[in-house]
């Protein structure tokens, strides 16, 4: 075990043989009833430490240890770009960036299709965004608010079944490739 994240250069004839591990947090400098190689590891730690280390486990024949194992104090591309999503999602500001995310699509996407459907009308500008808003209450608040947007603004009942189907499909679609664009990285 190795405080901190490292990048470990593990030669081709052990490479089958080896495990490496990211573990942030979980870990205390006080945790006296761990294993006595855990103890040891915790010893060695500074009071300012935040719990990241990186296990290197090698079970390996000796006859394939021909080269020192090298390893670079830096951590992988993926652990850093995953510590940093769990940084910002994890925290209090996390959910307020999630909740920001889904009105700005949200949003976009009501006023994008009401435009095609319902047509640019400079008064319906505003229902349009209202509409955005009302899907924080949900799907079914959005419904109840078309029946009565609807009536009050002659919409037809075919282009306010479509306005739903299309918002609703392509509202869950696009949150699904913005999560996806976030995991890419970690895949």
């Amino acid at each position: 075990m190795i405080v901190g994240h490292v990048s470990p250069i593990i030669y081709e004839r052990i490479e089958s043989h080896c495990a490496i591990t990211y573990h942030r947090g979980g870990v205390s400098k006080h945790y006296y009833n761990a294993s006595p190689e855990l103890s040891n590891f915790i010893k060695e730690i500074k009071d300012n430490w935040d719990g990241a280390f990186t296990r290197i486990k090698i079970n390996a024949p000796s006859n394939l240890f021909i080269e020192d194992l090298w390893i670079k104090n830096k951590s992988p591309e993926k652990v850093r770009y995953a510590v940093t999503v769990y940084e910002i999602f994890s925290k209090n500001k996390g959910y307020g960036i999630l909740i920001f995310l889904f009105i700005i699509f949200s949003v976009f996407i009501a006023l994008i299709f009401g435009i095609v459907i319902f047509g640019y009308k400079k008064d319906d500008i505003p229902i349009y965004f209202l509409m955005g808003w009302i899907n924080l209450i949900g799907i079914l608040g959005l419904i109840l608010f078309m029946v009565f947007i609807r009536r009050n603004r002659n919409y037809s009942s075919k282009n306010a079944a479509l306005f739903i189907i299309s918002f609703i499909i392509t509202f869950i679609l696009s949150m699904w490739l913005l999560l996806t664009i976030l995991m890419l990285p970690l895949s």
